[in-house]
């Protein structure tokens, strides 16, 4: 008897559970004139799906907000999002809503969109979601493995971003620190760039800015972008020259990448050549014993570019010598020039 009773209590409170669960606060619906029953649709030349939102009971705006999550449309539990956004000011009882198609991140394919209400103690409140198609370019999708990890796009609602290290900046310098990833983003990342720089929303900045760092290094991210903004005020003062930033030289770039050089020689007035610099690598990108040789190829003193490298996998240039050599009969002069020590005639 005592079980019965245990029994019926728990399915009463999992039906009332269920039937809490099922309410639904709001609804959502793409605006597009479309045939019964069919997908939406958007061409390579519609960029927003256009969505309405309607509110089925009162909802004090100023105490929720209103995410979306674009994912890829599939029936797995716990998709992540390929990207989101923070709807945080919206009308009642209705609200139009513009989500846009981003060619960084979404290739030809189906796809939904996630709306998520959340009220201000970050309880999830009701959730809904629209479908649709689309039709993207080629070589504009970057390999989804790639894009859909944490570093990248964290969930909008798991770190409060105001108390985080990147809160501290405004929306310059976070720009300013951003581009300045350039030399340790991968392919992905720079893409993502890209697209946030053409979005100008601080928030979308800070998220990344922090989960770029968060990756490097989860349990202390910002100690993890100190020590790199030390790297980047070693290089600007030493490669960097008036408006031109350190990190953009060739020098700058490859030392951010892989550190300070395990041997180097200068030659500013060797007889027959331009100004240069050879570095020299055990170990570098994959590679073993590297020489790179940077050039001054202008009239600015502190402007040195890459020219050749010793292995061809890594940087390679047939005419090096003839660019480097201001004085052909140097060229192939083993004993007067020091740079053969690195590099094969």
């Amino acid at each position: 008897m005592k079980i019965k009773v245990l029994l019926i209590l728990f399915l009463f409170t999992s039906l009332l559970s269920f039937g809490q669960k099922s309410k639904k606060v709001f609804t959502a619906k793409v605006i597009k004139d479309l045939p019964q029953g069919s997908l939406p649709f958007y061409d390579t030349d519609e960029s927003f799906v256009d969505v309405l939102v309607s509110f089925k009971k009162d909802i004090d705006t100023s105490k929720h907000k209103l995410v979306y999550g674009m994912q890829e449309k599939s029936n797995l539990p716990n998709k992540p999002d390929i990207y989101f956004g923070l709807l945080s000011s919206f009308p009642y009882p209705q609200a139009q809503v513009r989500i846009p198609i981003n060619d960084t991140f979404l290739r030809s394919g189906n796809y939904s969109i996630n709306f998520r209400l959340y009220n201000l103690d970050e309880e999830l409140v009701s959730e809904e979601k629209v479908v649709f198609q689309t039709l993207r370019k080629k070589n504009s999708y970057f390999k989804r493995q790639e894009l859909v990890q944490d570093s990248l796009y964290d969930n909008p609602l798991n770190i409060d971003i105001s108390k985080t290290f990147v809160a501290k900046y405004d929306f310059e310098r976070l720009r300013k620190n951003i581009l300045a990833l350039n030399p340790i983003c991968n392919k992905t990342q720079a893409g993502a760039m890209q697209q946030l720089m053409r979005d100008q929303n601080i928030e979308y900045l800070q998220r990344f800015f922090f989960n770029f760092w968060k990756e490097k290094n989860p349990l202390h991210p910002e100690e993890e972008w100190k020590a790199y903004a030390e790297k980047l005020n070693y290089v600007a003062k030493k490669y960097g020259s008036g408006a031109y930033p350190g990190y953009k030289t060739d020098r700058g770039r490859v030392y951010l990448q892989y550190g300070p050089p395990n041997r180097s020689i200068n030659a500013s007035n060797e007889r027959g050549t331009r100004p240069y610099e050879v570095w020299f690598y055990s170990n570098i990108s994959n590679y073993t014993n590297v020489s790179i040789l940077f050039v001054q190829v202008s009239a600015r003193a502190n402007d040195r570019v890459i020219l050749h490298a010793s292995n061809p996998n890594f940087y390679n240039n047939p005419n090096w010598q003839q660019q480097l050599f201001t004085d052909p009969d140097e060229i192939g002069n083993m004993v007067g020039h020091k740079l053969y020590d690195f590099f094969k005639q």
